[in-house]
């Protein structure tokens, strides 16, 4: 009786109302009692200094040290200390945090996020050293031409 409606992110009483609302112009007083037979799929996305960058399944309720983990770990060059997490509100605002993924192996309260919601997208950035020796290799050994290598000549000999 009704064309199909976009319930993402709804919950069921949120949904009957709609129903209902839209239903009342056909029926006097409708009834609505709707169930959650499929649900659509759990997906976030991790990026940046990871093994295997791309968009992740879930399986359940994970954190951001599981995603990472399912990404393949980080790489030699993470900052493991400053992982992004961007996360949409169910108002469409954007919202970022900076999560302190190493400080969570040891401290579970660190990261203070809960679990993983739908669309979250992870971003592990370079460490600050990796940052400087890409600096160092673009800019300084591949732009200049100046070679930085030392010769020695032990064989010389004292006249």
């Amino acid at each position: 009786l009704l064309p199909p409606m976009m319930v993402a992110d709804k919950t069921i009483p949120q949904i009957n109302e709609e129903i209902s609302f839209a239903m009342s112009s056909r029926l006097v007083d409708p009834t609505v009692d709707s169930t959650v037979s499929m649900f659509g799929p759990q997906r976030i996305f991790v990026g940046g200094q990871v093994a295997q960058p791309g968009v992740i399944d879930m399986p359940g309720q994970i954190d951001a040290l599981q995603a990472i983990i399912m990404a393949g770990g980080f790489t030699d060059t993470s900052n493991e200390h400053q992982v992004i997490l961007v996360r949409r509100s169910p108002d469409g605002s954007v919202n970022s945090y900076s999560i302190d993924v190493r400080g969570g192996w040891t401290d579970p309260a660190a990261t203070r996020l809960g679990p993983l919601q739908r669309f979250d997208v992870l971003y592990v950035p370079k460490s600050r050293i990796a940052q400087h020796n890409l600096f160092m290799q673009q800019f300084i050994r591949d732009a200049l031409p100046v070679n930085f290598s030392f010769v020695y000549d032990l064989a010389r000999t004292i006249q």
